[in-house]
């Protein structure tokens, strides 16, 4: 497991192996403002029944105002 923060960026990778044969490496890279966030993400799979897997995305956020009481 791997985690980097400079300033308003962030990188993280990690390796899992929670059963058997399968193997999850992930990765996110991101970065942070006063009010919204962007990262993306990629986690590889293999061993599995299915065979080897990918999948990525990305996550984008912002803040739209305090919550009501």
């Amino acid at each position: 497991q791997q985690i980097d923060r400079s300033g308003d960026k962030m990188s993280v990778q990690m390796t899992c192996k929670p059963q058997g044969s399968i193997v999850m490496t992930s990765k996110m890279e991101g970065s942070f403002a006063a009010e919204t966030y962007s990262m993306t993400m990629e986690q590889k799979t293999s061993g599995t029944p299915m065979g080897d897997m990918t999948m990525k995305g990305r996550i984008e956020g912002k803040r739209i105002g305090d919550c009501p009481a």
